[in-house]
């Protein structure tokens, strides 16, 4: 967004870095940008996965009494068909326009609310049932947030642009990784 729409959304660096080039790059003028692309393979490929063994999930499930592993099952499915629709719908609208970018927007909040949804179901339900498979998850998702934290300190109160390649990196391993891990850590072995 440049700023002409009287939008204030401008992006903290303010220099063309490898790293906002990613954010904002349209591949060919298609409005696919490198960003959406990154975001949508591994959670593609995640479908896959779960499609292949979407049979025997489904048998395992039956086949117990507790509804804990069908919500997780449920919130990881969700998380990544809406995170699929989110790149692909962000690939066809101009979230340059006006109306492009607000769909963008909500659909980002969409995402983020699954996401937040399946944390907290997890800090819930892990609490009760804890394993060491769980303290492993907290602290995976405590050293990407700290990161996270760091790169936009970086960005913010130091103007330094390779905060923003910090942010980048664990953005996208929270919004590519986090319903793998999910599934990983409390779904993988009930499903084996």
């Amino acid at each position: 967004m440049d700023g002409t729409n009287g939008s204030t959304d401008l992006p903290p660096v303010k220099e063309e870095t490898f790293c906002k080039y990613v954010l904002y790059y349209e591949m060919n003028n298609s409005r696919v940008r490198i960003w959406d692309l990154i975001i949508l393979i591994p959670n593609a490929l995640f479908v896959l996965f779960l499609v292949v063994r979407f049979n025997k999930a489904q048998l395992k499930l039956r086949a117990t009494s507790s509804p804990i592993f069908l919500t997780f099952y449920s919130l990881v499915w969700g998380n990544v068909i809406i995170s699929l629709i989110r790149c692909v719908v962000s690939m066809t609208v101009n979230a340059a326009m006006p109306v492009g970018g607000t769909i963008d927007k909500i659909l980002w909040v969409t995402v983020r609310f699954f996401l937040l949804a399946t944390e907290m179901s997890v800090v819930i339900f892990g609490l009760a049932f804890a394993k060491l498979s769980f303290y492993l998850y907290v602290l995976l998702l405590a050293l990407l947030d700290s990161t996270q934290a760091v790169g936009a300190a970086l960005l913010t109160w130091g103007s330094v642009p390779s905060g923003l390649c910090v942010v980048d990196v664990t953005t996208w391993l929270y919004f590519s990784l986090y319903t793998p891990l999910v599934y990983h850590t409390f779904l993988s072995e009930f499903f084996r």
